[in-house]
């Protein structure tokens, strides 16, 4: 069999991440869950730096100098210098009495709650997911908090960086991306975020 001659067909789904508003919402909403009140400062924490989700389960004090998180990526191995902005550094500080910086929980938890998080913050706009089945096209439409997960995290940093201004070059050195071909999904929706803006 020829392997280089299979092509499996793919469709650019909507890149699903948090608007500013949803993220404030989130970031202000009031929990009186201890468990869930956690998942929201992990997922605030990801989306403020754009990490993978297994480089916050690695996390330690040693890595944080000031306003800067040095670390190694879990996935690549690359170095990367991460600048904390107000919302991350409000995260760490509830939780600097604890021995680790931030609450840690398995992946597939995380998953799990925050999209019961997301349910109880009001996040349930329309969304279209595309997927196929063989040659079958098959398209979905959800409420945003059940197609919700960790990755959301870090495509919600780098669409909102790139609507509020920041290069795509800046965005890729914080989150270790090293073609353009990966970011050119999110230069679309922020070219579209912006037209909107101009309309």
């Amino acid at each position: 069999t020829n392997y280089k001659a299979f092509k499996t067909k793919t469709e650019k789904n909507e890149v699903i991440y948090l608007t500013k508003d949803e993220f404030l919402t989130l970031y202000n909403f009031n929990i009186n869950n201890e468990r869930l009140a956690r998942v929201r400062d992990l997922f605030i924490y990801q989306c403020s730096t754009g990490v993978r989700y297994s480089d916050i389960q690695n996390i330690s004090r040693e890595d944080i100098t000031g306003a800067i998180w040095k670390l190694r990526t879990q996935k690549t191995h690359q170095l990367l210098e991460v600048p904390l902005n107000e919302y991350a550094l409000s995260v760490l500080a509830k939780y600097k009495d604890y021995p680790q910086p931030l609450p840690v929980i398995s992946n597939q938890r995380m998953n799990t709650y925050i999209k019961e998080l997301c349910k109880l913050a009001g996040i349930d706009t329309l969304v279209k997911t595309v997927k196929y089945k063989g040659t079958e096209r098959i398209e979905s439409t959800h409420k945003k908090y059940e197609v919700i997960g960790t990755h959301t995290a870090r495509r919600t940093f780098i669409s909102l960086s790139l609507e509020s201004g920041m290069t795509a070059d800046v965005v890729m050195s914080i989150t270790g991306h090293s073609t353009y071909r990966m970011m050119q999904k999110y230069l679309k929706v922020s070219y579209s975020h912006k037209r909107d803006e101009m309309d």
